[in-house]
């Protein structure tokens, strides 16, 4: 039966290779230092908190980038509606001879405004931003 002896050796070998293979496809190595695994881990631990704190300014930055893009929105769509007025009174031929300035009243304060008159404030401040877009 030395036949079937060099068989089974032959089968065993084949079985320790594939063994092998699986074990460092898995990515364990037994001949690994414990020590040099740790120092890897503590390494990738200290890249994931960089990026984390990246990640995180990036995000405090686009936060204020949004906050001055709402504020710039808001200062554009005063600008429109504050030459729409000037607009509309010299058409109405409102424009006489008084100094600008004089006699105007910022609307927001003078008079109170109730809700129906916010949503149309609203809605005109949804139409001169949806003008300013066309504008582009």
């Amino acid at each position: 039966m030395p036949d079937s002896d060099e068989a089974l050796e032959r089968r065993l070998a084949a079985v320790e290779r594939a063994v092998d293979a699986d074990a460092t496809a898995d990515g364990s190595d037994s001949d690994a230092d414990p020590e040099e695994l740790e120092a890897r881990i503590t390494e990738l631990e200290s890249r994931v908190d960089e990026l984390d704190a990246a990640v995180q300014a990036i995000r405090g930055f686009l936060g204020g980038v949004s906050a001055v893009n709402e504020s710039v929105e808001r200062r554009a769509d005063a600008a429109v509606a504050a030459v729409d007025r000037l607009k509309r009174r010299l058409d109405d031929g409102d424009a006489d001879a008084r100094e600008p300035g004089e006699g105007d009243s910022d609307e927001r304060t003078a008079n109170p405004v109730d809700e129906e008159g916010e949503a149309a404030a609203e809605d005109d401040d949804r139409h001169l931003r949806e003008r300013l877009r066309n504008l582009q």
